[in-house]
């Protein structure tokens, strides 16, 4: 499929699907805002028929925002009649302005302004969640949906009740025998959260398919009989043999100590032993070893099958917990009246494939155009939803996004569902002009990624130049880079000296740029990989009197305060417990230093106090809000004033001040009692996925927006621009940790509890995980209006794994200068 230039001015609009594909800075916002402009006016279509989906709250208040802008600008252009009557107004805008004045059609083209600036409110700009919601909402008969379900942000409470239940039956309801085997594999519920988050909310395919969990222990257990006899009757023999044969130095020195532990732990795993016995034998005796196995002749065949039941049991207790998990969601979800935004468009995507459903029909009828932003971050389910309702005859389909930015795998964006779409759209085009970064800046960029053929080294993700659409330039070069060299020899170094070296020379070149002129904290940006990095850039910059505020959107939930938070709850919930007391106490918000904890003097009077206090409130607490019972707190020990000695008094503050109206939200939505309040608190702690459902609210918010150096996660990065930015830790080749085996492919998404595949399938996952690192690269240096850093070097430890090290491809930067 051929791929065009999009002209924002002259395109002619085709209903069926049409790609277009938006680079970073290429100015998709306005492009968006502008098509709803011409559809409006051009194609008579009503702004209540034209859905624009996108990916964040704030997302779609600030295209809101756009669009109004781009009806009022056009409508008083029109009015005024002629564009150059129209103030500040841009040239597009004001090149189509003319257009439309030459065509005599002004009074319809305003009344259709008009109407639609009257309508805005009414306009369907919404998230992916929230169109899914409003769809489900509006027509509960069409979609079998309860008439009325609160929406929540945390189901991970329920998915844990599963769990928990899945558990309870699987231990409390067996025998002696299958409990010991599961408790082998599984000591706790928690070991099976991992899995459950994983299917949560997606079209998963698990493998492999396997013996019901009941087959697979009664096997196991009637074979593991067998053993055991086996074992009573000839183990002592086997035992004496390898004592022998350790005492006479028949075995290898090197290997005694493993068989050794692999006979201690023969009754468990005997196909181990069995198969690494004749292998520690030193060649000279490794006859006796094979005479003595001969007599011996241990059950191989049994082994075999002991060993092969014994991989197969945890792959069944999973399976049958996955058999009914989905529907025991869903339906515990309508008894509480409740619904999860993950649930939301799973019960969408089914709802709109059940048969005799007129769902389709009412939507498709309700919206004649469909703008879908974002699209890179698509999903097979979420595809499946807009190509059922308007991949069509009938209807404008766009989906707009830039796979090169597709970054967010754990959040289950998928770039293969991506490629599936680009597939079945009929038109394909690309935005070709960068509106943020200067000229030389752009040609840098063009240049990293046209070192190779294939920068991002999957089909279908191709790499196009873009032409800078600004003139000014700021400083030349537009990219510096440090490169560090190897130790003698060619050794790289450690990351303990490696990136402590780095954050100093990038501090110091940030003082360097504030102590000259034209460059404000605010222009620069830091994009580190983890929060962990953001702290300690927060604290060198801190020492070196630089102001800076980070931007991670991790949770509040796993701050540091939220736990200090959770330690103080506890202990006004049980006001009379002097360890808990002592335990909230030590927290940073009183501001007791060593002394005061050791002086036994003092601490007494600090500690009657807390008990008087503790008390009073913890009484209050019972018959008053949450919230005012802690500010009660707050203003008692001055805390807001004991925490702005820290050197992050704003990010501390601004934490605590977010967890209590959160918590207070949960208090007041869910009637939540003190204990349940404070149980709730500990699950969002402690379960990393009812972080991730929390949605924005939870993000941790933003310091003031001072002048101060901006750090950011990469991947919070992505849809910012600054004037300067820092990439300290592109250089990193970073190994794929996660407990499930998930894989995507065009056919699908895969979960490998265990087959035969599954080594070959972890490879493929770290291979998901080094694309996406491709594409990180790209997010990260695209955010540079100006001027980009990047550290490179055989000094650093796997630079050439990384994906920075593979786009240079062994090969200098050809572009900028050290710094």
């Amino acid at each position: 499929m051929k791929c065009e230039s999009f002209d924002l001015i002259s395109h002619q609009f085709s209903k069926g699907a049409t790609l277009i594909e938006a680079s970073a800075g290429t100015g998709k916002t306005y492009s968006i805002a502008f098509m709803v402009l011409r559809l409006v006016v051009e194609k008579k279509i009503s702004i209540d028929k034209i859905l624009v989906v996108t990916f964040t709250k704030a997302a779609t208040e600030e295209l809101r925002e756009r669009v109004r802008e781009r009806l009022y600008e056009a409508r008083e252009g029109l009015i005024n009649g002629a564009a150059a009557e129209v103030e500040n107004s841009d040239p597009t805008i004001a090149e189509w302005i003319a257009k439309r004045s030459e065509l005599g059609q002004l009074k319809d083209d305003i009344e259709e302004l008009t109407n639609a600036l009257s309508n805005i409110d009414q306009a369907a700009i919404l998230t992916i969640h929230g169109f899914c919601n409003r769809v489900l909402s509006e027509y509960p008969l069409e979609s079998g949906q309860p008439f009325k379900s609160e929406l929540s942000s945390n189901i991970s409470a329920v998915s844990r009740e599963i769990v928990e239940d899945f558990w309870r039956r699987n231990l409390y309801q067996r025998s002696r025998d299958e409990v010991i085997a599961i408790t082998k594999r599984f000591s706790k519920p928690e070991d099976l959260m991992d899995l459950v988050r994983a299917v949560n909310g997606g079209m998963v395919e698990v493998v492999p398919k396997v013996d019901s969990l009941d087959v697979t222990l009664k096997n196991l257990i009637a074979v593991e009989r067998q053993w055991r006899e086996w074992i009573k009757n000839s183990g002592s023999t086997l035992k004496l043999f390898i004592e022998d044969a350790l005492r006479e130095s028949w075995i290898a020195k090197n290997k005694r100590a493993k068989l050794q532990r692999m006979l201690d732990a023969v009754q468990e795993n005997p196909a181990e032993f069995f198969s690494y016995v004749e292998s520690a034998f030193l060649k000279s005796h490794k006859a006796k070893v094979v005479e003595f196995l001969t007599k011996l002749q241990p059950p191989l065949q049994l082994i075999a099958q002991l060993n092969e039941l014994s991989s197969q049991l945890p792959i069944s207790f999973k399976s049958e917990l996955l058999k009914s998990y989905s529907a025991d969601l869903e339906s515990r979800l309508d008894s509480k009246n409740m619904m999860g935004y993950d649930d939301l468009i799973k019960r969408l995507a089914d709802a709109l494939t059940q048969e005799g459903s007129s769902l389709v029909k009412e939507v498709g009828n309700k919206y004649r155009v469909a703008l879908i932003d974002e699209f890179q971050d698509t999903d097979a389910e979420q595809w499946s939803i807009f190509s059922t309702l308007f991949l069509d005859s009938d209807h404008y389909l766009y989906l707009i996004g830039d796979p090169k930015q597709s970054i967010y795998r754990f959040r289950g964006a998928d770039i293969h569902a991506y490629l599936r779409a680009k597939s079945e759209c009929s038109y394909h085009y690309t935005l070709t002009t960068n509106w943020r970064s200067t000229p030389l800046m752009v040609e840098a960029v063009n240049t990293i990624f046209t070192m190779r053929d294939d920068p991002f080294q999957l089909t279908g993700l191709d790499f196009n130049k873009v032409s800078a659409g600004k003139s000014e330039e700021w400083r030349s070069p537009p990219l510096l880079w440090w490169e560090l060299a190897p130790q003698d020899g060619g050794k790289p170094w450690n990351i303990e000296y490696s990136e402590p070296l780095i954050r100093n020379n990038i501090v110091s070149e940030i003082v360097s740029l504030l102590n000259g002129e034209g460059v404000k904290a605010q222009d620069i940006a830091i994009l580190v990989d983890t929060n962990w990095h953001a702290n300690e850039y927060k604290d060198a910059l801190a020492l070196a009197d630089v102001p800076s505020i980070t931007n991670t959107k991790s949770s509040v939930f796993q701050s540091r305060e939220a736990k200090e938070l959770w330690r103080v709850m506890v202990a006004l919930e049980q006001p009379r417990d002097l360890r808990l007391a002592k335990q909230a106490l030590s927290v940073s918000w009183f501001g007791l230093d060593g002394e005061s904890l050791v002086n036994s003097k003092s601490w007494d009077l600090v500690l009657e106090r807390w008990l008087t206090i503790a008390h009073a409130l913890s009484l209050r607490w019972q018959n008053s809000s949450f919230i005012a019972v802690l500010y009660d707190l707050l203003q008692e020990y001055a805390v807001v004033d004991k925490l702005s000695i820290h050197l992050d008094a704003e990010r501390r503050i601004t934490n605590i001040m977010q967890l209590l109206e959160l918590m207070q939200q949960e208090v007041l939505e869910q009637h939540l009692s003190i204990k349940q309040t404070v149980s709730f608190l500990a699950l969002k702690i402690t379960d990393s996925s009812a972080n991730r459902a929390g949605g924005e609210s939870d993000e941790l918010r933003l310091e003031r927006d001072a002048e101060a150096v901006q750090i950011v996660t990469m991947h919070s990065s992505k849809g910012l621009q600054y004037k300067i930015v820092f990439c300290p830790f592109l250089w990193k080749h970073k190994l794929n940790r996660d407990k499930i085996v998930k894989v995507h492919s065009a056919a699908g998404t895969l979960i490998d509890l265990g087959s035969d595949s599954l080594e070959v399938r972890k490879k493929e996952a770290q291979i998901e995980l080094d694309l996406e690192a491709l594409r990180i690269v790209y997010v990260a240096v695209t955010r540079a209006e100006s001027r980009c850093y990047l550290v490179v070097g055989d000094g650093l430890k796997d630079f050439h794994k990384s994906a920075l090290g593979k786009l240079l491809n062994g090969q200098a930067l050809p572009v900028g200068e050290p710094f």
